[in-house]
């Protein structure tokens, strides 16, 4: 009897400890860039955070020309460039090739690598996978058919507020049958602009990006901690 009462107290104690447990984030999203399209897209959206005014599709042309860097020379570097130009160009901007223009447009890349594989413990579809169970186990159980009609509208319920996280409802049913593996790397990518060397806007992504392609981005210093150049200085050294 005793030995019961000790037993228990010992996984009463066991189960007690000074070190929170561990909670996982709310479920998000994270878009996975894996096409030039999407580097497309990000010039797109990066100028359209430095030069619209608030709902205001088009772009704004300065005064003055811009400046876009060529310092990262990585394949999505000079892709990135090419269609900030080409964007610039499209919207009546004047594009200046000289790195000692005051308005500059610049990124730094950083790539973030996890040794471990992570965990995906978030499952979309699951209000309508509970709301429609319980309602059809109940139908079945009363050997109601009339509760049993109010199944499709219980779904489409659930589907609603499932979709209303995922956005899109045919993933939000068949996305947990075939959960894609999650790469082991990402990339933040902070885009600059800057006009006399002081900084105008600023702007920040986080994406995943397929383990085999990391080559494609090279870790670029950011330009807002980059200190300023070097002035030589020249000791002249005379003998007593």
């Amino acid at each position: 009897m005793y030995l019961r009462w000790i037993i228990c107290i010992v996984f009463i104690l066991s189960g007690c400890s000074s070190v929170p447990r561990p909670t996982m984030y709310k479920y998000t999203t994270q878009k996975h860039m894996q096409a030039t399209q999407h580097w497309d897209k990000l010039a797109r959206v990066t100028l359209r955070k430095f030069f619209s005014s608030q709902g205001c599709p088009t772009l704004i042309p300065p005064a003055e020309p811009v400046y876009v860097s060529n310092s990262d020379k990585s394949p999505f570097g000079r892709a990135f460039r090419s269609f900030l130009v080409t964007e610039l160009e499209n919207h009546g901007f004047r594009i200046s090739f000289d790195p000692a223009n005051p308005l500059k447009i610049g990124w730094a890349v950083q790539i973030v690598e996890y040794g471990s594989d992570r965990e995906f413990n978030a499952f979309p579809g699951k209000y309508t996978m509970a709301w429609a169970s319980a309602w059809s186990g109940f139908g079945v159980a009363t050997a109601s058919s009339e509760l049993m009609g109010v199944l499709a509208g219980t779904m489409l319920n659930g589907l609603s507020v499932d979709s209303y996280s995922y956005q899109d409802p045919l993933s939000a049913l068949f996305h947990p049958l075939s959960p894609a593996p999650i790469s082991h790397r990402e990339v933040i990518i902070t885009a600059s602009l800057t006009k006399f060397d002081q900084m105008q806007d600023r702007f920040s992504q986080s994406f995943y990006i397929n383990d085999a392609d990391h080559w494609q981005y090279w870790d670029q210093p950011d330009v807002y901690i980059a200190g300023p150049p070097l002035v030589p200085v020249s000791y002249t050294v005379m003998n007593r």
